[in-house]
């Protein structure tokens, strides 16, 4: 519920004690009450996190939150990001906390404002048992407090302490006896107000490290962001701490070396820098909750990637990841969608796991969402999103995605963004569901921009790609949807595609024209589908355009031009025809001998979804033309491909009519259409028999009397 967003003062009490038995709580940047947080108090809690949860630190370990029994049990206090009330004494407020948990082992007090009184009152009364502490991103100047911990405290993390005093060195290097882990890096873009005394002399780092007998059972230390750290330095340092297994570089002279096959830091050490995609990695592993280290190092791994396709496959859950801590820093965001593309392109894109893919492409849809008007972010989103791989391959919600784009599309003009839209949008419209996609299509604004688009095309006569997108984006999206077709035609789209067909009859590109075309009818097709809109269609300026249609030199055409004829002739009680009986009987005898000549291509023309939509015409007893057109689409899919289709010919009650054509007497059927029904029939039975031949399945051709 955190991480998206649903945590509330009123959801949190779902997790009362009667329902839960909570022992660990972690909440970050969630804007809640202390009325809220007192659902706390019902529980004993072992660990807690408060991360900018938006009440004063007082309150957050106050009794209203935190009972007797967490006082006790409590093992882990993280507090981050918190302020006190103007008028309390910091000091009081940490020699409260530290005696109402008297079994802390692990504690982090990170940006709460903390000043060196805090810090010493924290430590009079806080019990030696802390073996975790970490006081970053505070006003700390001196840590001599922290000599009370000498014997237990192993892991001490102070970033983003600038000035701690030199006087200090000492307690560090010798004092802290138990000391494992030691942070001290910082970020020199990070700010913080200046309160400090004058006069104080800054720890420095390089002398400290260079001091022998000092942190004797170190074995991790991070350094990042600081200066004079250069390779020599943390050389003199390893060969003085051999049981050093990790040294934080980043943004450090020493960073820049190169990760060989003998790195000059040892086979047993590990280093944070921007050199290489491994230690890049490990950078991103060790900050990703630092802003700051967090942006450089994808800059670098964006610079890295860019140059070459050889990459570790666990590169891309790790953006993910950081892309995931970071949804409210925009520059990450950019950073990261940037390196993805790099990562997921062409060859790289193969080696990595579906599952990953998966998850890039929904915290890239989260991207998209957080941030809608940022056009160069939502262009990289597209970017990686564009390619049959992402759009076919990976399951992810492609109804998000769709109502994403077309959001893009309606608020951005830049070519290229449009372009890849209505790339995505014309694949996705056929791979969600007819809901998901009337949805889609019956926003008009929606609606309105791809019909915007294919004007202006239109206009000029464009043959391009985008003319083509927005083409078949309107025809999947106005698939088995009568409210899309309904939106369609309010919005005038019939008079604009008849255009289309018009103006683009006399093009020099072939190519062009049959692909636009083709288009232009398989979206009318959709339309004629509808029994309400055909009275839009029964006109004889478009009966005589299909009728010249049928004739194209394109099978695919041709095909599409014969369904709008088929469903129409199929409605031959709808008053539009009173004035064309002529144009009825005419175009009738034309489409059955259209189809009579019609070869079966090596491959199918068209996919379907269900066969609904077939059954008005296979009982449309007034058309043979309709029964033929029918049963020849439906005998055309099920031959290419009788695993999908046959099947559907039962769930969608297909099947039945195709039987009740198939025992008709000649008397009351034309003869193209009772042996196509029966061959049809036949070519069922066998398959569902298991004595389906490669001769059944690929026929070249329909016999017709």
């Amino acid at each position: 519920m955190v991480k998206y967003r649903l945590l509330s003062d009123e959801s949190i009490r779902m997790f009362n004690s009667k329902h839960t038995n909570l022992t660990s709580v972690a909440l970050h940047d969630v804007m809640l009450s202390i009325e809220g947080l007192e659902v706390l108090r019902q529980h004993r809690l072992t660990e807690l996190t408060l991360n900018n949860v938006g009440i004063y630190l007082e309150d957050a370990i106050s009794n209203r939150v935190i009972n007797s029994s967490t006082s006790k049990s409590l093992r882990s206090l993280s507090l981050y990001n918190f302020r006190m009330e103007e008028d309390c004494m910091q000091r009081t407020v940490m020699t409260d906390l530290a005696r109402r948990f008297t079994n802390l082992v692990h504690l982090s007090l990170v940006s709460v404002r903390l000043e060196n009184d805090g810090l010493s009152s924290l430590c009079s009364v806080l019990t030696p048992t802390v073996t975790h502490l970490d006081i970053s991103r505070n006003f700390v100047t001196d840590i001599s407090p922290l000599t009370k911990f000498s014997a237990s405290l192993k892991f001490l993390n102070m970033y983003n302490l600038y000035s701690v005093k030199e006087s200090n060195a000492k307690i560090l290097m010798y004092e802290l006896k138990e000391l494992l882990h030691l942070n001290i890096s910082c970020e020199s873009g990070h700010q913080l107000e200046a309160f400090l005394n004058e006069g104080v002399t800054p720890l420095s780092i390089e002398k400290m490290l260079l001091t022998p007998g000092g942190l004797a059972k170190l074995q991790s230390i991070d350094l990042s962001g600081r200066e004079h750290i250069t390779e020599d330095v943390v050389k003199e340092f390893l060969n003085l701490h051999p049981k050093i297994s990790f040294v934080g570089l980043l943004l450090t002279p020493a960073a820049n070396i190169q990760d060989a096959d003998e790195p000059w830091y040892g086979d047993s050490v590990t280093i944070s820098s921007l050199a290489t995609e491994k230690l890049i990695k490990e950078s991103l592993r060790r900050y990703g909750d630092r802003f700051f280290y967090v942006q450089k190092s994808l800059v670098a791994l964006f610079q890295l990637t860019r140059e070459t396709v050889d990459h570790h496959p666990g590169t891309v859950p790790l953006i993910v990841e950081t892309m995931s801590k970071n949804i409210d820093h925009v520059t990450v965001q950019m950073a990261s969608t940037a390196c993805l593309y790099n990562l997921t392109r062409e060859e790289s894109g193969t080696r990595i796991h579906p599952d990953s893919m998966r998850l890039a492409v929904h915290h890239i849809l989260e991207s998209m969402a957080k941030y809608p008007s940022n056009e160069q972010l939502q262009r990289n989103c597209l970017l990686i999103l564009c390619t049959d791989k992402m759009l076919v391959e990976v399951n992810f919600d492609k109804y998000r995605c769709a109502k994403l784009v077309m959001e893009c599309l309606c608020k951005f003009e830049d070519t290229s963004i449009v372009r890849m839209v209505l790339a995505i949008v014309s694949i996705l419209a056929a791979r969600i569901t007819t809901e998901q996609t009337s949805s889609l299509a019956s926003n008009r604004q929606y609606m309105t921009r791809l019909l915007e688009i294919t004007r202006d095309k239109l206009m000029q006569r464009s043959t391009d790609c985008i003319m083509k997108f927005a083409l078949s984006a309107l025809w999947n999206l106005t698939d088995e949807s009568p409210v899309a077709c309904q939106t369609f035609t309010e919005l005038d789209g019939i008079s604009l595609v008849m255009d289309c067909l018009n103006k683009y009859e006399d093009i020099d590109d072939a190519e062009a024209k049959v692909q636009i075309q083709t288009k232009v009818v398989g979206l009318l097709n959709n339309i004629a589908e509808v029994k309400e809109l055909r009275e839009m269609l029964i006109t004889r300026r478009f009966i005589d355009t299909m009728r010249n249609s049928l004739k194209s030199d394109s099978s695919e055409q041709r095909y599409f031009s014969g369904g709008i004829l088929a469903n129409l002739l199929s409605d031959s009680t709808n008053a539009a025809w009173d004035d064309l009986v002529a144009e009825y009987r005419s175009t009738e005898s034309e489409v059955i001998t259209a189809i009579s000549h019609w070869y079966h291509p090596e491959t199918a023309m068209v996919a379907y979804r269900c066969f609904r939509p077939f059954i008005p015409l296979l009982n449309s007893f007034t058309s043979l033309a309709s029964q033929y057109w029918a049963l020849w689409a439906v005998h055309h899919v099920c031959t290419k491909d009788p695993t999908k289709y046959v099947p559907m010919l039962t769930r969608d009650g297909v099947y039945e009519c195709i039987v009740r054509l198939s025992m008709q007497s000649e008397d009351t059927s034309c003869s193209q259409v009772l042996e196509l029904a029966r061959n049809l029939h036949d070519f069922v039975s066998d398959f569902q028999n298991g004595s389906l031949n490669d001769q059944n399945l690929l026929p070249t051709t329909i016999e017709t009397k």
